[in-house]
Order: structure tokens, then sequence, then C-alpha cells
């Protein structure tokens, strides 16, 4: 599973230029926040990988920050960030018993702290 730090950065940029694609072209919001959410997931999981840090099959962003943040407290300056994405996994991914539709803002500070979550991973791991 673990393999080179690099392929896992350009999925994850792959996954962002699909949300934004999706956004921009008047696609689904749960959609644009899923890809957000993965974008950050892998981000994270590379930095794991970089560092040689094992890590559980698990998409909570939380739990994968905290494992980033014992190798590097700064992690903890993207938290906030982390939390807000973590709550959009479950529910852009999986039909659930009511609608998610995002609001404007929430779509547009996913996208955000995505792009954030790349620059902040990619400057640790120079």
């Amino acid at each position: 599973m673990q393999t080179d730090y690099k392929r896992w950065i350009e999925k994850a940029k792959r996954h962002l230029t699909t949300a934004h694609l999706n956004h921009n072209n008047h696609g689904f919001g749960d959609t644009t926040c899923y890809f957000a959410h993965q974008t950050a997931e892998l981000m994270l999981k590379a930095y794991l990988i970089a560092n040689h840090i094992d890590f559980p099959k698990v998409h909570a962003l939380p739990q994968m920050l905290s494992l980033c943040m014992t190798a590097d407290p700064d992690f903890s300056h993207v938290m906030d960030d982390m939390a807000f994405l973590n709550g959009f996994y479950i529910e852009a991914k999986y039909p659930l018993d009511i609608t998610f539709e995002p609001s404007i803002k929430d779509i547009q500070r996913a996208l955000t702290c995505a792009g954030q979550i790349v620059d902040f991973v990619e400057k640790k791991l120079q």
C-alpha cells in the first residue's frame, strides 16, 4: 500500500483539479467537497509515508493529522481546516436519508482548505 509518497501527492493534486473542474462547470457541490476531502486525506498520508509513519486504513482527517503532528507539531496549524473538511466525507460520499447540499460558502472554503493543505505538505516535504 505504501508506495512512493510523490505518487500520493500526484493523486491528491488530481483530486483537487477534479474538485475545481466540477465546481467551475456548475457540478454538484457535494462532489466538489468530497474531492476536497480526498485531496487532504491523500496529502496527509503522503506526509506520513514520506516520514515512514504507519497509518491505519481510515478516512478520518483528524486521526491522520494527529499522526502527522507526532512528527511535526506545525500540523496543528491546519487542525481547523481538517476538521472542516472531515465533515464532508460521509455526507458527500454516501446517500443519506436527508439531502446534503453544501452552501457555496462551504464549497469555496473546502476548495481553499484543500489547496492550502497541498501547499503546506509540499513545503514540509521539501
